[in-house]
């Protein structure tokens, strides 16, 4: 099986706060599978504890058979594959803290740092992966992936996608300018109204 790792972004509890996660890691080779959510933060030099808002994860096969795993730090987990090629984590996020390194979700919106709600696969940290969003149909996206069908955006590596910050929002605002050949992107959200 060809080696990939997608993530999937659930919008359905915002009144709650819960953000679900998805990951799929395909060409698994290997008894054991360690994944890590980070401690760091692009831009801060400071530590964070993001795994104290991951909650109900479950893990499994690419045929929904229940995987074992344990947590072995504050932020990382080992999964006994049991001789599957494909492994399938499910999570929660608790999303309520509104900030320039935080993930936020709510009726009106959803802001992620990915670094702070998607795991990375210990050695594979290089290889190219994949963010879909599940969001409502109205909503646009505003992010710095390149896009690869509706809603579905690829990364180069993760650190890539640690490094592209989103927002999604129905009521999201943007213009464009270019000056010297390079395009510049203005995205507003909220009730504001700018003069463009």
């Amino acid at each position: 099986m060809e080696q990939k790792i997608g993530y999937e972004l659930k919008y359905s509890n915002p009144h709650r706060h819960f953000l679900n996660v998805e990951m799929t890691v395909s060409g698994v080779k290997g008894d054991v599978l360690e994944l890590q959510l980070p401690s760091w933060r692009p831009g801060r030099y400071e530590l964070g504890d993001f795994a104290q808002n991951i909650q109900k994860l479950a893990v499994c096969d690419g045929d929904g058979n229940t995987l074992k795993f344990k947590k072995t730090t504050k932020d990382r987990w080992l999964v006994v594959c049991s001789n599957a090629d494909e492994v399938v984590l499910k999570y929660n996020v608790y999303a309520k803290e509104l900030g320039g390194g935080s993930t936020y979700l709510d009726v009106d919106q959803l802001y992620v740092n990915p670094i702070n709600c998607c795991m990375y696969v210990v050695g594979r940290e290089w290889e190219e992966c994949s963010l879909q969003l599940d969001i409502p149909d109205e909503w646009r996206v505003a992010i710095g992936l390149p896009i690869i069908g509706k809603n579905k955006f690829v990364a180069k590596s993760f650190d890539h996608l640690a490094d592209s910050p989103f927002i999604a929002s129905g009521m999201l605002q943007h213009n464009s300018y270019e000056v010297a050949g390079v395009k510049f992107n203005l995205w507003f959200q909220g009730e504001f109204k700018p003069e463009w």
